[in-house]
């Protein structure tokens, strides 16, 4: 990591958090601000506490799942439906920087605690409102979690096989990505706030299905500009062949990725079937995309004839992308997880020693670290409420008597699940219309309307939160470049460098409306797109120059090509010691797998993502979006924030390095699931569309043939279940007493309820679903998304026009932000070099016989 290692003050100390939220979705976001040093003050219902602690794996009556996603948060108990439990919270919100919360829309506002009401007492507050999608609309009944929010967002329709129901990922990918997406919007609204110094708080609105829909690559222009509604490919990709997992000779699992030209000729020198690269129906991608069935399937033969093994040693030779397709044991065995120290051992009071994921990415001068695993329920009560807050002994022991928090300093601590043990599961974690008080159906609670609107100043057209901050990618494809795509979006001046003659890999990605790559509009759109050779000196010098006056520079070349073109960082911080370096690769910047290739599909399949999707008795199944590719994406444009918040907010003035490996931003995300596969609990095998904490819980076909997702996460739901089927006599059959009986028998209940769905069309179900107020909805295509008036009203997508082929529908800037609202300015320029001018003369300096001159010599 380079001559600052070893430093381990943490870049967000001195931040406060109010995290109000329950569960994955929005909390989470949270966490991560937590491992890079922000005070979380959790804050949980006095009985039961947050729902993570009701859900498996258990161990010694822990929930796992807990004592992962709560690390180092501190935790209150507060009933905030209590005018007491409501004094609480605003005497906190006075004194801390952000609240998160992810109740349904309009359940604070009737607790008198919306962002109105917390902003006249703490003018600088930002919150983070997270919810499935929106805080208005027809889904604002529905909770926010993952069956829902990968419908409606697309994922699950993509998920699977051809020929087979669409397919949830294995672990709940779409409530992680929202909420590494809400930690990054966070960090947006600091920036503007603290390093702009502007002081002004505003809230965000952060839904699930937008964030996955914001991350659905080229999905939308495709569907625009070609008609193309993509459907489920299974382990392939409209643009890439050959792109499947292999079986091997031993019975393992590879992932095999052919991204361009030069990697297939590797291939078939590798395959010693050099014929191949002859073959005019492979001669280029767009003919290997289209011949991708075929292509696939010679390569399966040769594969089916060797060892994993051999497999990954022969092509690694030839450097041709390929990864092994990790179980969790592989992911706590494997040599490289161990030298990059991605798994760590904790110690804990309650269970002894306890592994999970280490922070994730890793920083030079400020990494950040676990300290505790997840608290008791109410282990900080008297820290927070007497210390901080200054109440009393006496007034926290009324408090306690009354029920508004849980104990008071003295009494006797409980593991805070001895209540939900005893009933089997029966309590519920859905805080939901029937917990608030007097709450209706309609769109108000208490007579309050949910925050649905935004300010005049966003009407404004601001030029979003991070005006003012200057990046450099220099990256190719996704993974690196994604990270400045989304800062671009709300303001940053982003330079996109391009090699001259080839430009960035994602302009040979189809697909193509006369000759113009979609994928490429989107994802390079708000960049100035220069050419430049960093082979040769004077591009190296140019770079430098641009380095000079940058705040950030990202990258996702091979470790150690930067120090070849005498560009190290070392050489970088001679023309400006506060640059912040952010370097992404397939498998980091150390470890025996360092010079390994890595893609997408590479780092789901060694981040274990893919060896947990799939039917039981299948095979692993890739997602059907390039989550890995944007996760990675997200954490780069975190991790700069972040750092630059240590830089500039916390007035430190340094800058450092940022190492992040693709398989990381998967692999964190499997942290729960580690802990529990080391103690023994849970397997970590496939479970189809099968839930481990929820029954029923899964997708459900309907009679004209259409698919929904549904999911009864607590007693409430499932009573209300039983009545919208009109078969009340299930609340009585012993097999469905309470969840833990329910998910015993899932087979059964699972089978009731498809029966149902299965006579009824999907407007039907869909109706007696929502009238009952039952968590459904229906699993979208992208044709549903773009005909949805619900996400037209909330403009979640925009019409760019691009000179050569006119206007095109791409996804717009994701999430809301109700002060400093991004905005998409322009496409991505599709000629190479076509801001060269503009930043070389205009910002640059150099004059126009300059310029001219390096274009003679090939340098841009």
């Amino acid at each position: 990591m380079g001559e600052l290692s070893g430093n381990h003050e943490r870049p967000l100390e001195g931040l406060r958090i109010l995290d109000l939220g329950n569960g994955i979705a929005g909390s989470y976001a949270g966490t991560i601000l937590a491992d890079f040093g922000a005070e979380v003050i959790k804050v949980e219902e006095p009985q039961g506490g947050d729902w993570l602690r009701q859900q498996g794996p258990f161990y010694q009556g822990l929930s796992l799942n807990w004592l992962v996603l709560g690390r180092n948060k501190k935790s209150i108990t507060v009933d905030l439906s209590r005018p007491q439990g409501q004094q609480i919270i605003k005497d906190l919100a006075r004194i801390s920087d952000v609240v998160i919360e992810n109740f349904l829309p309009g359940t604070l506002e009737g607790w008198g605690l919306g962002y109105e009401e917390l902003k006249k007492i703490n003018p600088g507050i930002i919150m983070l409102r997270v919810s499935l999608a929106g805080q208005n609309g027809p889904y604002k009944s529905l909770p926010p979690l993952e069956p829902l929010g990968a419908a409606l967002g697309g994922l699950s329709y993509l998920t699977g096989d051809p020929d087979g129901p669409p397919l949830r990922c294995g672990i709940p990918i779409t409530e992680y990505l929202t909420s590494l997406i809400g930690a990054l919007s966070i960090m947006m609204a600091l920036y503007h706030r603290d390093i702009k110094d502007t002081g002004e708080g505003q809230w965000i609105d952060l839904s699930l299905c937008e964030s996955l829909f914001r991350l659905s690559e080229f999905n939308m222009a495709a569907y625009h500009r070609l008609g193309v509604i993509r459907q489920r490919t299974g382990n392939t990709h409209p643009s890439a062949a050959p792109l499947d997992n292999f079986r091997t000779k031993d019975d393992k699992w590879i992932v095999l990725l052919i991204s361009g030209a030069k990697h297939f000729v590797r291939l078939a020198q590798a395959m010693e079937q050099e014929h191949l690269k002859d073959d005019p129906r492979f001669a280029t991608t767009v003919k290997r995309c289209e011949n991708g069935a075929l292509i696939n399937d010679i390569v399966r033969q040769w594969i089916r004839n060797h060892t994993q093994q051999e497999i990954i040693d022969r092509l690694e030779k030839h450097g041709v992308a390929v990864g092994p397709i990790f179980s969790l044991k592989d992911m706590l065995e494997d040599p490289h997880y161990k030298a990059r120290e991605d798994i760590i051992e904790l110690e804990d009071s309650r269970i002894g020693k306890i592994k999970m994921h280490s922070v994730v990415p890793k920083f030079s001068l400020t990494p950040g670290s676990i300290e505790w695993a997840g608290p008791d329920l109410g282990r900080h009560d008297a820290e927070i409420l007497g210390g901080l807050l200054g109440y009393s002994p006496e007034s926290l022991k009324q408090l306690a008597q009354e029920g508004v928090i849980r104990r008071y300093p003295g009494q006797e601590s409980s593991q805070g699940l001895k209540i939900y043990q005893e009933q089997g599961k029966d309590q519920s974690v859905i805080r939901d219309r029937d917990s608030c008080p007097e709450k209706e159906k309609g769109d108000s609670i208490n007579g309050h309307q949910p925050q649905t609107h935004f300010t005049e100043t966003a009407d404004k057209g601001q030029t979003g939160p991070l005006a003012g901050l200057r990046v450099l990618d220099i990256g190719n494809a996704i993974a690196g470049p994604v990270g400045p795509s989304l800062l671009g979006d709300f303001g940053a001046e982003v330079i996109k460098l391009e090699m001259p003659g080839m430009g960035d890999t994602l302009k040979h990605v189809p697909p193509y409306v006369n000759k113009v790559p979609l994928y490429w509009l989107i994802e390079a759109r708000n960049k100035l797109s220069i050419s430049l050779d960093l082979h040769k000196k004077q591009g190296q010098e140019i770079l430098k120059d641009l380095v000079r006056i940058s705040d950030v520079l990202i990258e996702n070349y091979r470790p150690g090509t930067l120090e070849k073109w005498n560009l190290s960082y070392e050489e970088l911080k001679k023309v400006n010691e506060k640059i912040i370096l952010v370097r992404v690769t397939g498998f980091g910047q150390n470890g025996p797998y360092r010079n390994r290739l890595g893609y997408d599909a590479v780092g789901s399949a060694v981040g274990g993502l893919v060896y947990v999707t799939g039917e039981p008795d299948g095979y692993p199944i890739r997602p059907g979006m390039a989550l890995c590719d944007y996760s990675t994406g997200i954490h780069n444009a975190l991790a700069a924030l972040i750092a630059l918040y240590y830089r500039d907010g916390r007035k430190k003035g340094k800058g450092q390095i940022v190492d992040l490996g693709l398989y990381e931003a998967i692999s964190t995300f499997m942290s729960s699931q580690i802990t529990g596969y080391d103690k023994g609990i849970t397997t970590g095998g496939r479970t189809g569309n099968r839930y481990p904490d929820w029954a029923p819980a899964s997708h459900f076909l309907t009679r004209d043939d259409q698919w929904l997702a549904m999911v009864c996460p607590d007693e409430s739901s499932f009573q209300r279940l039983a009545r919208a089927m009109g078969q009340e006599g299930l609340l009585s059959d012993p097999r469905f007493q309470n969840m833990g009986k329910r998910i015993e028998n899932a087979e059964a209940i699972h089978q009731i309820v498809q029966e149902w769905t299965r006579n009824k069309p999907l407007a039907e179900a869909l109706d007696a679903f929502r009238q009952a107020n039952v968590p459904a909805c229906p699993i979208y295509s992208i044709k549903d998304i773009a005909d949805d008036p619900y996400i037209q009203e909330r403009k979640d997508f925009i019409e760019v026009e691009e000179p050569v082929i006119g206007p095109v529908k791409m996804q717009n800037v994701l999430p809301h932000f109700s002060l400093t609202p991004g905005r998409v300015k322009f496409a991505g320029a599709t000629k190479i070099g076509h801001y060269n001018t503009e930043v070389l003369c205009g910002l640059l300096g150099y004059s126009k016989e300059k310029l001219e001159k390096l274009e003679e010599e090939k340098v841009i």
